[in-house]
This record gives C-alpha cells, structure tokens and sequence, in this order.
C-alpha cells in the first residue's frame, strides 16, 4: 500500500476475526483484483463468494466501470472460480 495508496484492503470476518482479505487497485474507472487470501478452513463456507461481491460492490460505489480479476493458470480451481464470476 506504500506504493500504491489508492490500494484498500477488504477483510471478511467471521465472529469478529479475520477470515479472508482481498487487495484492491482502482484507478481510471478499473478495480483491480491482484490478490486474496482466505483461510483454509472457510473455503467450504462460500465466504469467498461474499468477498468477491463486496468487491463488486465496493467497486460501483468508487465509479468502476471493469472489474479486472486478474490472472490466473488455464484450468486451475482459482480459474474455475474466477470463470463463474
């Protein structure tokens, strides 16, 4: 965020504590989406789902006309995911 101060980070909580974190980028009308993490053990809870529609969301709210999701390897679970966006 140093470099970038544009930069936030959205942090999901479950009971108060930090279950998952998304690094955003917006400049000139694009959201960029170059990072998250969640913990393991909520991958099965769909949290991730929540995340990425806050960022959406976040995302209007600041102007974003695209919301680029980033790279991601051909055929891999995190490309699966992304295509279902």
């Amino acid at each position: 965020l140093r470099y970038h101060p544009e930069g936030r980070l959205l942090v999901a909580r479950v009971s108060g504590q930090p279950a998952a974190v998304a690094l955003l980028l917006f400049q000139k009308g694009v959201l960029y989406h170059p990072y998250t993490g969640t913990l393991p053990r909520f991958f099965s809870s769909y949290l991730n789902c929540t995340l990425y529609w806050e960022m959406i969301r976040w995302g209007l709210e600041q102007g974003a006309e695209v919301f680029d999701l980033g790279r991601s390897f051909l055929g891999s679970g995190v490309h699966a995911f992304k295509k279902y966006w």
